[in-house]
């Protein structure tokens, strides 16, 4: 399946008008089976399936690494993936490992189904990264991606390392995806996201903090806003949380001292 279409259009322009061909997006639905069930059914764009379905996994709290699966295969669209630990799946919603996240502010922020390792840990402060290397990757980050520059319909998250260096570029119809698919290949080869930063195309509301947080994820920069409980989140699970950054300009919204 292609993941773009081109379809023909009236284009608008002032009181003119033109007949033009237009590049669109196309949906991909992509079913994830765990252990055997259906977990879930993601819309997306048909491309890096695999670390689509790991990275989700990671993203959502159930695992932690790649030790946690045993097996993944994407077979005639359909992802099957095979955990070590099913304690998640248990039929019981009351035994069912759950995390909840709460801010300073009395705020929970249900993560559904299992996590990995201490919920109440903070994100590793160590690491720091430097702004000239972050504002670097910042003015780069839109001409990045040429189906932006094609189609106007995705959105695009970059995974980079402490020096800056982009690791991994990915793009997806949903943010959420994009996110996820640049996580699940970071895991996929072995790369500690405890020591990178994801730029993003979108928005920040908490449940892609919550995405971070699972992840070990240490800094997060935005071309957009975050709303106020990704920031209460930030500030009380130790993540740099960055918005509004374009070109020399960013907003830091939590724990600064990251950023040297």
């Amino acid at each position: 399946m292609p993941i773009t279409k081109p379809y023909r259009i009236l284009r608008l322009q002032g009181e003119t008008h033109t007949d033009v061909e237009d590049t669109v997006m196309c949906e991909y639905r992509l079913p994830v089976y765990v252990n055997g069930r259906h977990f879930i059914t993601l819309l997306c764009m048909e491309q890096d399936l695999d670390a689509l379905a790991l990275g989700h996994l990671c993203s959502s709290g159930v695992i932690h690494s790649t030790e946690d699966v045993q097996s993944l295969v994407v077979v005639e669209g359909v992802a099957h993936i095979t955990l070590r630990d099913d304690a998640f799946l248990a039929d019981d919603e009351a035994t069912r490992p759950v995390r909840t996240l709460t801010t300073t502010l009395d705020r929970q922020h249900p993560v559904a189904y299992a996590v990995c390792g201490d919920p109440a840990a903070r994100i590793n402060a160590d690491v720091r990264f430097k702004l000239a290397d972050v504002q670097k990757r910042v003015q780069s980050f839109q001409g990045d991606s040429e189906l932006f520059i094609a189609t106007g319909g995705v959105h695009s998250c970059a995974l980079c390392g402490a020096d800056g260096r982009l690791l991994y570029f990915m793009e997806d119809l949903g943010r959420h995806n994009a996110f996820d698919k640049a996580i699940g290949a970071a895991l996929r080869d072995g790369v500690a996201l405890s020591a990178c930063f994801m730029m993003t195309s979108g928005r920040i509301p908490s449940d892609m903090l919550i995405k971070a947080v699972n992840a070990r994820l240490p800094m997060i920069v935005s071309r957009s806003a975050p709303t106020d409980a990704a920031i209460d989140m930030a500030r009380e699970y130790g993540v740099t949380l960055c918005g509004f950054a374009r070109g020399a300009r960013m907003n830091i919204y939590s724990v600064p001292e990251r950023l040297i």
